[in-house]
């Protein structure tokens, strides 16, 4: 990815992190998948399988923090495959990262105690 048209505007750590994300969680699951038959259904057993046993560490599943960034990481380069005439859509935008749950869940306004404020001690 460096060099990449795509990772223009991107601060050094965003693509590192961004490489390490397809290096460890996308191409072994998908990277044998053509691309023009990478399928909505092909990314969903990606996000489930990441959820349930993507540690690279053997601890289990992927938090779903992990499993969002891998989303939007895959969403970005799909969609840059569609803008350069590689595939017609983007089948990741018609997968949905996190199956099950509710609307609205996990938004700071379904909190019951609001955050509080971090304040740095010295």
């Amino acid at each position: 990815m460096a060099g990449h048209p795509g990772s223009r505007g991107l601060r050094p750590a965003t693509l590192t992190q961004y490489q390490s994300v397809v290096r460890h969680w996308v191409v072994p699951h998908i990277g044998s998948v053509p691309l023009a038959r990478l399928t909505p259904k092909a990314i969903q057993g990606l996000y489930d399988t990441l959820r349930a046993s993507g540690s690279t560490q053997g601890r289990g599943g992927l938090s779903a923090r992990s499993v969002q960034l891998t989303s939007t990481v895959l969403r970005m380069a799909l969609e840059h495959a569609v803008r350069h005439g590689l595939i017609p859509r983007n089948p990741a935008a018609l997968v949905d990262p996190a199956p099950g749950r509710p609307a609205g869940d996990g938004g700071l306004d379904q909190c019951r105690d609001p955050p509080v404020p971090y304040r740095h001690r010295r």
